[in-house]
C-alpha cells in the first residue's frame, strides 16, 4: 500500500507548482540549538512586563510645561522658516541697486599722499647729500700715503722689494718718467 500511495503522491505532485511541492513543515537548520536561548528570554520578557511600573510624581505637573514648551518651539521653527525667505521682486531690483550704488562712489584702488612720500624724499637726499659733503678726504687711501714722507717709502721697497716688484711698480705709477728720474738718481748716488 506504501507504495501504491507514494504513487499517487508522485502523480499530483506533478501537477504542483514549484512551491507546493516541498514539504512545508520543515525546521531551520539551527532551530534546536538556539531553542533554549529563545525559551529563557521569553521567560525573561514576562518577568519585566509583570514588574510594577509606576509613574513619577511630578509628572503630571511637567507634562503640561513639556508640551508648552513643544508648542512654542514648532512655533519658532515655523517662524524661522519664514526668516531665509526671499522678498518679493529681489532679484528684478537688485541690479538696479547694485549699479547706483557702484556709479554713485568713485572707487580709489590707491590712496597715495604724494606730499608724504615727496617730502621723505627730499629728507632723505638732504641727508645724503649732507653725508657726502662732510665725508673727510682724509680717509682715502691717497691722502693717507701723502702723509708718509718719501724717504721712508723708498727706505720701504729698497729692503723688501725685489726684481719682480720694479716691473710691477713702473705698470702702476701714473707718471714713469719721473720714477726712472728717481731711480737713477738712486742707482747713481751708491
Amino acid at each position: 500500500m506504501d507504495r501504491e500511495e507514494n504513487k499517487e503522491r508522485e502523480i499530483d505532485s506533478t501537477f504542483l507548482n514549484d512551491d507546493l511541492k516541498r514539504n512545508p513543515f520543515t525546521v531551520d537548520k539551527n532551530y534546536f540549538n538556539q531553542l533554549q536561548e529563545g525559551i529563557l528570554a521569553q521567560i525573561k520578557l514576562s518577568a519585566i512586563n509583570k514588574a510594577d511600573f509606576s509613574i513619577p510624581e511630578t509628572y503630571q505637573e511637567n507634562l503640561t510645561q513639556k508640551l508648552l514648551s513643544e508648542v512654542k518651539l514648532a512655533g519658532l521653527k515655523q517662524e524661522s522658516s519664514d526668516l531665509f525667505k526671499v522678498p518679493t521682486h529681489y532679484f528684478e531690483v537688485l541690479e538696479e541697486q547694485i549699479i547706483s550704488r557702484s556709479v554713485d562712489k568713485k572707487t580709489k584702488i590707491f590712496k597715495l599722499n604724494i606730499i608724504k612720500y615727496a617730502s621723505a624724499a627730499v629728507v632723505l637726499l638732504a641727508i645724503s647729500f649732507g653725508i657726502y659733503l662732510n665725508y673727510p678726504d682724509n680717509q682715502t687711501v691717497d691722502h693717507q700715503l701723502s702723509t708718509i714722507p718719501d724717504e721712508e717709502i723708498i727706505n720701504y721697497l729698497k729692503f723688501h722689494s725685489d726684481a719682480n716688484d720694479v716691473n710691477l711698480m713702473i705698470e702702476n705709477l701714473d707718471d714713469v718718467a719721473t720714477f726712472e728720474s728717481d731711480l737713477y738718481q738712486d742707482i747713481n748716488q751708491e
